[in-house]
This record gives C-alpha cells, structure tokens and sequence, in this order.
C-alpha cells in the first residue's frame, strides 16, 4: 500500500460524511417541526420523538466534523488510494 497515490484523505472522508449526515439531520428537524415537534395537551405531537433524534444526529456530525478540522494528522492518512478506487468502480458502474 506504500507508494501508491491517496484518492481521499481521511479529513476529507470525514468531512463529507458530516456534512451528509448534518443534512440527513435537518430534514429530520424540520419535517418532525412540521408535524409537529410540541407537547400538546394529550402528550407528544407526532414530531416530538423525531425532532430530538435529528438534533441528536446533527450535533453529533458537527462534533464529526469540528474534530476532523482540528486534528492535521487526518489530512496525512489515506482513506482509499486511487487503484482501490479504480478497483471498486469496475464493479461499481456496471452494477449501476
């Protein structure tokens, strides 16, 4: 694995999946705020439970992502090098 030319580092893969889960987060939010994300007066409204576990999940992607802004190291480690990736997409776009 040595010599060969990182395709994505790990900051980067790390970054991208929070930002991915960030958003998968939001809509959770705000489709749990449209239901309704209250306590009504006959208990929780549709969107109670949902809206918490959306901000759970975003505030857990931005802990992700702060922490793989701070640490430098992870910008040096190779996530996948391009003949992995080259391997992965010979069996990924003709299955697609």
């Amino acid at each position: 694995m040595e010599g060969e030319r990182s395709a994505a580092s790990v900051r980067a893969v790390e970054i991208g999946v929070a930002v991915l889960v960030f958003f998968f987060g939001a809509v959770v939010v705000l489709d749990s705020y449209r239901l309704g994300a209250r306590w009504g007066e006959d208990g929780p409204q549709p969107g109670y439970f949902p809206f918490y576990i959306g901000l759970l999940i975003g505030i857990a992607s931005v802990i992700v992502f702060v922490r793989a802004l701070a640490d430098p190291s992870l910008a040096t480690k190779s996530f996948v090098s391009r003949e992995s990736v080259k391997k992965i997409l010979t069996v990924l776009v003709p299955t697609a």
